[in-house]
C-alpha cells in the first residue's frame, strides 16, 4: 500500500518540470512580475493540496473502517 501512494507522489513529482517548461512564457492569467514562476508555483501547490487530500482521506479511512477506498477494487 504504501509503494502505490509513493509511486503516485514520484509520477505527481515528474509533472512538474513539464509543466513549468510548459508555462515559462505565460500568455494571459499570470503576467506581471513574477511571470511564468507565479505559474509553477500555483500549479504545484495545487498538487501538493491534491496530494495532502488524499493523504488524509486514506488515513482517515482507514481510521474509520479498515481499509483504503482508494485502492478498493
Amino acid at each position: 500500500m504504501k509503494k502505490s501512494i509513493l509511486a503516485l507522489i514520484s509520477s505527481l513529482l515528474t509533472l512538474i518540470p513539464a509543466v513549468s517548461a510548459q508555462n515559462s512564457n505565460p500568455s494571459g492569467w499570470a503576467t506581471g512580475p513574477f511571470g511564468g514562476f507565479y505559474n509553477v508555483m500555483t500549479i504545484s501547490f495545487m498538487i501538493i493540496a491534491i496530494v495532502l487530500f488524499i493523504g488524509i482521506s486514506i488515513v482517515y479511512n482507514s481510521t474509520k473502517k479498515k481499509g483504503f477506498w482508494i485502492f478498493k477494487r
